[in-house]
């Protein structure tokens, strides 16, 4: 459309303005659908909904209803007048679903995560809750996208790490049940079979053993399936850990319990390719 037939239609009362290059046809009543479809128009096609509007068009009850956000790329600018904007800083293909009808929005288990860092926990295990019962996500599910997003810097990590950590299992899951679900994830990456229990490799003389080994690429898979909780207070010797192989050419992987159920096909695939690099960059070829 040139500008003088746009100018022309909205000078006849036959368009309306909603936002920037963005037009509605006059007459049309004003809802929470047409808005949040402008403000989509507006921000461009990259532009996601998140937070509390995703919330609500997933049928949460615990988020506020008449709020429009979005999720744009750094660097759009200023929202306009009854728009939220959040910075797309974090947000994989994974988090986003496509729903007839609809924009793109973050996965039920994405608006969790997201929601976290504007939730008080009273809320926030409400929602968290609801979204179980209601069949939206799984537990498992909001923890395979915290443990992403929490190197970022996101806020509200801890807070919803200690919602998790009060919904799920009491104690963490025993040791021996994850290792029969990550050797699952092992097989289905192909992978040859590993050394268990293999002396952490180190130059230090220092005690210890990993989960899985793979001395001919260097490389090395931890099983985790301790609480939220205990992850964090442990972040710093899990950290030492890695340095010590590291120092001895060994690369180290983890597999918490959130990949070995919910995101087993992906953490397959992941494994098989950092082990094929692994053997390739040993080989020199």
């Amino acid at each position: 459309w040139t500008r003088a037939a746009i100018r022309h239609r909205l000078d006849a009362g036959v368009w309306s303005r909603e936002l920037p290059a963005v037009y509605g046809l006059a007459g049309h009543r004003d809802s929470w659908h047409r808005r949040l479809w402008a403000a989509h128009l507006h921000a461009g096609p990259s532009s996601v909904i998140s937070h509390d509007s995703a919330g609500r068009l997933q049928g949460a009850e615990e988020v506020f209803a008449d709020t429009v956000d979005l999720m744009v790329r750094a660097g759009r600018g200023k929202a306009p007048p009854g728009v939220r904007w959040h910075r797309r800083i974090d947000l994989v293909e994974d988090d986003i679903i496509r729903l007839p009808g609809l924009p793109p929005m973050t996965t039920p288990a994405r608006t969790a995560v997201d929601l976290a860092g504007t939730m008080g926990i009273r809320r926030l295990r409400l929602l968290v809750e609801s979204g179980v019962r209601d069949r939206r996500f799984r537990l498992d599910e909001v923890g395979v996208v915290l443990d992403r997003v929490r190197r970022s810097g996101k806020r509200g990590v801890a807070r919803l790490a200690t919602v998790l950590d009060d919904l799920g299992p009491g104690d963490g899951i025993p040791h021996s049940q994850l290792e029969r679900l990550g050797d699952v994830v092992l097989q289905q990456a192909g992978l040859p079979r590993p050394r268990h229990e293999h002396p952490l490799p180190n130059q230090r003389g220092r005690r210890g053993f990993v989960d899985r080994c793979w001395p001919e690429a260097k490389l090395i898979v931890e099983f985790d399936g301790r609480k939220w909780h205990d992850r964090f207070q442990q972040r710093l010797q899990d950290a030492d850990r890695r340095l010590e192989a590291q120092a001895d050419g060994y690369e180290t992987s983890q597999i918490l319990w959130e990949h070995a159920t919910s995101d087993r096909e992906r953490t397959a695939q992941v494994l098989a390719t950092i082990y094929r690099r692994r053997v390739s960059l040993l080989s020199g070829h």
